[in-house]
């Protein structure tokens, strides 16, 4: 319940408070005193989109403040949020000079975001526009939903939904990674084998072939120098070197130089003697074979190729790319293998879909009548005595994304008995329309917990003993919920237990708005106004009066 409102810098008022109480309220003035003005600053409050052009003295910051009273739920979302759990709370929105807002819940910032759906908990702006917006499908699936209170069926429906959707978008990426890399498929086969063929076993291969080849490709010189190494130790240098070594054997004792010369000269000619026997040895074991070097050089080839081919340096590289081949190719393989278990949770998906759908439309379908019946017996209440309405549920082509589920909610109506049923916003007057969607309102708050309820004139297109009705109804109304309507009627304002009266002045030429609570014969005079008088004695006193007693306010 909305206990305080306070306002300051805002449009035509420069500093109002209304104190409110429970039940019925209603708020009067002439047009254009600043009734829109208040209701202005409630959205302001509950999330309306904030500029400069609110403020009344740019110089200085507006502000909007409301106080309601909490209950367990509310203290849920505080706590959910981390803000100051009280039993009243208190929200407040603050336009600065440059425009700027800025929000606050129990005296804690928040984001505009926290607010919004903190309001929405707390009071229902029922604004005249809302009456066009009720003729559209979603808030007509909306009105039906509420009096059903099918929440539980609604969210299992949309959980399924989104669980449905998510593995419908996961099959379709899958299957089209895999067409696209099917396209690659037959060429990257042929490039595994390719590089399989190969035997890329050994990545120290291609050095070792390359000195290989370059070693039989000098074999011819190999044979050459080594027979002429042989050849020349084993004539005249062999033979030269034994004579020194003799000669020089017999001068060991002569002194020490000549004992350090006759065993180097000794060193060298055995050194030569094994020299020419190893090249001995290497040309006896060396081998010419043209079909090693032809089968090393085909092979050299055949790397070589291949690595110009794949663009790389080293037969590392090649032995990666290798192995990023076969692993592409075996996740195709895994690919497929999820397309098929993706296909299987999707079908099971798609059931537990029609499932939570059957149920929600199960839902509707089984208030359907009551809502139709109870709908009916409030109509004479707003002076809609052969009024008819009738719900129709289609079935859509597809699953919807949001609560609606495969149903199309419509509402049939006329007003004139006999008269065929025709679609809501084809065959309603304006002033039908507002009735009807009190009327709805009302049964939908014998369903729900009802806070603070505010209606924006929805006594337009409407007078007499209609407006008595409509009254009687808010009043009703406020059984469950505190209700707050602006009204030009006074057989309406008269039933209220609280009347607020806006007024506008101009106080050193400036222009104010006021808004005070009236009662007695300041109420009387309100009326009168109404009325269409300025009177304070008269018939319209007298009749200002005489709706004061009737309704006992």
């Amino acid at each position: 319940m909305l206990i305080r409102l306070s306002i300051k810098n805002y449009a035509l008022i420069e500093e109002s408070e209304i104190l409110f109480d429970s039940g019925f309220s209603v708020i009067t003035g002439e047009t254009g005193a600043g009734k829109s003005i208040l209701l202005g600053a409630l959205s302001l409050l509950l999330g309306a989109r904030a500029d400069r052009s609110v403020l009344r003295d740019p110089s200085k910051k507006c502000c909007v403040e409301g106080i309601f009273n909490g209950n367990e739920k509310l203290g849920i979302f505080l706590s959910s949020h981390d803000l100051e759990i009280s039993e009243q709370i208190v929200l407040r929105r603050e336009v600065a000079a440059d425009g700027k807002s800025r929000s606050f819940i129990n005296d804690s910032l928040v984001t505009l975001q926290v607010l919004k759906e903190l309001s929405t908990r707390l009071i229902h702006l029922n604004l005249q526009k809302e009456n066009i917006r009720f003729l559209s499908p979603e808030f007509q699936i909306e009105a039906l939903d509420a009096f059903a209170q099918n929440e539980f069926q609604r969210t299992n429906y949309l959980q399924a939904f989104q669980k449905w959707k998510l593995i419908e978008i996961e099959l379709k990426r899958t299957k089209n990674e895999l067409t696209n890399r099917t396209k690659e498929k037959e060429f990257n086969q042929f490039r595994l084998e390719e590089l399989e063929m190969a035997s890329l076993h050994n990545e120290n291969e291609l050095v070792e072939l390359e000195a290989e080849f370059k070693r039989l490709d000098q074999s011819a010189e190999i044979i050459r120098f080594l027979n002429d190494l042989e050849n020349s130790i084993q004539g005249d240098v062999s033979n030269q070197l034994y004579a020194l070594n003799q000669q020089g054997s017999r001068f060991k004792e002569s002194g020490k130089d000549f004992s350090e010369l006759s065993v180097r000269l000794n060193g060298i000619f055995l050194e030569v003697k094994d020299l020419a026997e190893d090249a001995s040895r290497m040309l006896a074991n060396f081998e010419v074979d043209p079909k090693r070097q032809e089968a090393v050089e085909q092979r050299l080839s055949q790397l070589y190729k291949l690595l110009k081919k794949y663009h790389v340096e080293t037969l590392a590289d090649l032995q990666s790319e290798r192995d990023r081949l076969m692993v592409d190719l075996e996740e195709d393989g895994q690919l497929e293998l999820k397309i098929g278990s993706l296909e299987k949770e999707l079908k099971s998906a798609f059931i537990e879909l029609e499932k939570a759908a059957q149920e929600l439309t199960n839902s509707r379908i089984s208030i359907q009548d009551e809502f139709e019946r109870k709908i009916k017996g409030l109509f004479p209440l707003v002076h809609l005595p052969h009024a008819l309405i009738k719900v129709k549920i289609d079935r859509l082509s597809d699953f919807s994304d949001h609560f609606s589920g495969r149903d199309q909610v419509s509402f049939w109506f006329n007003a004139n008995p006999g008269m065929e049923l025709q679609p809501l916003d084809q065959i309603a007057s304006g002033g039908e329309l507002s009735r009807i969607t009190l009327v709805i309102k009302s049964l939908i708050s014998e369903k729900e917990e009802m806070l603070t309820l505010v209606f924006d004139e929805v006594d337009a297109g409407i007078s007499g003993e209609a407006a008595i009705k409509v009254g009687e109804l808010l009043k009703k109304l406020s059984g469950f919920g505190q209700v707050i309507a602006i009204t030009h009627l006074p057989q309406i304002a008269a039933q209220a237990n609280n009347h607020f009266q806006v007024e506008k002045h101009v106080v050193e030429n400036r222009t104010i708005t006021t808004i005070q609570k009236v009662s007695g014969e300041n109420r009387v005079n309100a009326l009168v106004s109404l009325l269409g008088g300025e009177e304070t004695g008269g018939s319209l006193k007298k009749y200002a009066e005489e709706l004061l007693s009737k309704f006992k306010n």
